[in-house]
């Protein structure tokens, strides 16, 4: 995106790593906010990630109101929209569709994570979000939203 350069290229480099790396698939999407308009965020358009170049990407509002690039973003723009609005500290979203985070969504018992790089708020579980679907509305983002609370991650 010509208007933030920086920012698309770190965007695609993440997208390309966490494609190769099959932490994103190609439903995922991966998200910034914006610096200097925090009530904005950088979001490539609906496509797969591993594809995106800087020049895929869009500026989108809070209201997912397409500010600046061409295209529309993927159906579940609100899960990065109302992360943001709820929570002024994030500055990146991800929504992967990894394989672990189905394992975290489909258990019926909380499940822990066990690897080195998890953090002390994994111990206990964490938590999931409980309507099957997309989260494709700003009434499942701000229930997402609420889900995730001031936690690092919330299995959808």
């Amino acid at each position: 995106m010509a208007e933030y350069p920086e920012l698309s290229e770190r965007l695609t480099a993440g997208c390309r790593i966490l494609a190769e790396q099959e932490i994103i698939d190609a439903y995922g999407h991966f998200s910034a906010r914006l610096p200097d308009a925090p009530d904005r965020f950088l979001i490539s358009r609906g496509m797969s990630p591993a594809l995106v170049q800087p020049a895929d990407f869009i500026v989108l509002d809070l209201d997912g109101n397409v500010l600046g690039g061409n295209g529309h973003p993927n159906a579940e723009w609100p899960i990065h929209a109302c992360i943001y609005r709820a929570r002024p500290d994030v500055g990146a979203v991800l929504h992967s569709h990894s394989r672990l985070s189905r394992i975290f969504s489909l258990s019926p018992i909380p499940l822990r994570g066990v690897l080195m790089g998890q953090t002390a708020e994994w111990f206990d579980g964490l938590p999931v979000y409980p309507e099957p679907g997309l989260v494709n509305t700003p009434e499942r983002g701000v229930a997402l939203a609420a889900t995730l609370g001031e936690g690092t991650a919330a299995p959808t």
